[in-house]
């Protein structure tokens, strides 16, 4: 017994059972109150959490609708924030007359974002692949998959370089 106390004595050098006083982290449950602490430090007076996150109908809280829905849409846009604003007049006109490829929700003043990709659009001798948020649902509608939809519609249609 002795040579074994020996041997992890050796093994933990001058740590001894230091490690051991340290406290383990808490359960999970810990930490999912505190994030929605958080969120519900966010939410303004008068409105629930519900409420000032939801994605659906208005509901009937004590904010009378106020503030419904734009926790949701303030997450969206800090979704977007590394992406190039797309403002070239004929990129946007295309989404314009468009729908969502998701949920069928018109596109017509959907923000519209690209990032540099060899395979994108030439927008002021750079590329970038260009997509617009669906202001309903949030999926990003790619500028080629509309423009396939829109060819395939109408095979003469006019291609945009």
């Amino acid at each position: 017994m002795v040579r074994g106390q020996v041997v992890l004595d050796m093994f933990l050098g001058d740590a001894g059972l230091d490690f051991l006083s340290h406290k383990a982290p808490g359960p999970a449950s810990e930490n999912i109150q505190t994030k929605k602490e958080k969120k519900e430090r966010v939410v303004p007076e008068g409105c629930c959490p519900q409420c000032y996150y939801a994605t659906g109908p208005v509901c009937k809280c004590s904010c009378g609708g106020r503030y419904h829905g734009l926790g949701a849409k303030l997450s969206r846009l800090d979704e977007f924030f590394d992406y190039e604003p797309v403002t070239d007049e004929s990129i946007l006109e295309i989404f314009e007359d468009a729908d969502c490829l998701s949920c069928g929700e018109s596109l017509r003043g959907a923000p519209v974002y690209g990032y540099e990709h060899p395979d994108g659009v030439n927008i002021d001798g750079r590329r970038l692949w260009v997509f617009a948020v669906c202001p309903k649902c949030g999926y990003q509608n790619s500028f080629a998959k509309i423009m396939a939809l829109k060819k395939n519609a109408n095979p003469w249609a006019e291609e945009v370089e």
